[in-house]
């Protein structure tokens, strides 16, 4: 009974800081200058941790004074509200927070950034948004693993999540969080796989001896690719929270994957040779080396290169390809790369001229 009384009462506390930050953001947010307004974020995310009987520990460096892009490992929603009371930071999310009640409104007010993972066609438009925002002195923080873990080890870390770094020249600065009940560690805070929102919050707000510890490193100078700034950044995450690496069998050391000038020739050939036969049958045929079950991320093709290997397509392909609504999951493989090419795709010569496009 009084568990059940505490979680009614954490969710009635939760709901009125909800919408009172909703409220005071909306009225007098966007008109106040930009520390001002992150200021009173900072003091929301403190009290929305209050409400939730979550106990903050703040540890590691001490805040630059000049504008990061933040990168951190990610267990649970809560990750937002911990970073959030700490650093002056706008979120990149995903496009489905945008159509949240109240909570889509307040990511925006707080100058986070939606991004549509799964059309590759939208990350460039949403890398230039993070760009515009780091370069006009705002914060951003984003989450490369691009999913939650249980927080017992750090993922690898998505290299197009840096690409702003790299262009804008901007610091990254490495933040890791841990959870802990009654000082130990914990995965009570995970949110992962299907779990709705409702059970994770009562779950959490039910919890006695729940804290949560933000470790800020120190900030790292924008690298010349991607790829070396997921490497690095991804290291220093696991040693400021003292976790290790997940193992992936297509990561190398230092966070570099297989050159994709060595295989998006395979790649294309494969993709081609199968929109060949589909789009004439509309039936997926069986794919040659690479093979159907390669992930994109064993080629070295990540978000942005997919980006490339689509403009690349329509010309070798011979199609016309409505790029806006191709569509994939987070870690692609080429198979679905080709199942999703087949249901965008038009041609728009014979078949014997893609026929002479794919030789």
């Amino acid at each position: 009974m009084r568990h059940a009384l505490r979680q009614a009462l954490v969710l009635a506390r939760v709901a009125a800081r909800l919408a009172g930050g909703f409220l005071s953001l909306a009225s007098a947010g966007a008109l106040l200058p930009r520390r001002w307004r992150a200021s009173m974020i900072q003091r929301w995310c403190r009290g929305a941790l209050e409400d939730l009987g979550i106990a903050l520990r703040v540890e590691g460096s001490p805040l630059p004074s000049h504008v990061c892009l933040v990168v951190a490992n990610h267990v649970s929603w809560v990750d937002t509200i911990a970073l959030g009371a700490v650093l002056p930071c706008g979120f990149v999310a995903k496009e489905a927070l945008r159509r949240w009640p109240l909570v889509g409104r307040l990511i925006a007010l707080s100058g986070g950034v939606f991004v549509h993972r799964e059309r590759p066609a939208a990350l460039p438009g949403a890398l230039s948004r993070i760009e515009a925002r780091l370069q006009a002195g705002t914060w951003v923080c984003v989450f490369p693993e691009a999913t939650t873990t249980t927080g017992e080890s750090v993922a690898p870390f998505f290299g197009a999540a840096f690409e702003s770094s790299v262009r804008t020249g901007v610091p990254v600065l490495p933040v890791a969080l841990r959870y802990r009940a009654d000082g130990r560690p914990t995965p009570l805070a995970a949110w992962v796989g299907d779990e709705a929102f409702l059970p994770s919050l009562l779950r959490i707000g039910g919890a006695r001896g729940l804290g949560v510890e933000v470790i800020v490193g120190e900030p790292m100078a924008a690298a010349p690719c991607r790829s070396a700034a997921a490497g690095r950044a991804r290291e220093a995450v696991a040693a400021l929270a003292c976790l290790a690496l997940a193992g992936s069998p297509f990561s190398r050391p230092g966070g570099g994957r297989v050159p994709l000038a060595a295989h998006s020739v395979a790649v294309l050939d494969a993709v081609c040779a199968a929109l060949h036969d589909a789009i004439a049958q509309r039936a997926p045929p069986p794919l040659g080396t690479p093979g159907a079950d390669t992930p994109l991320a064993a080629l070295g093709v990540d978000s942005l290169e997919i980006v490339a290997l689509l403009a690349q397509l329509q010309a070798r392909a011979g199609v016309d390809l409505d790029t806006d609504a191709v569509e994939l999951p987070l870690d692609p493989t080429v198979g679905e790369l080709r199942a999703a090419v087949m249901r965008c795709a038009r041609p728009r010569q014979t078949l014997d001229g893609l026929r002479v496009a794919v030789t």
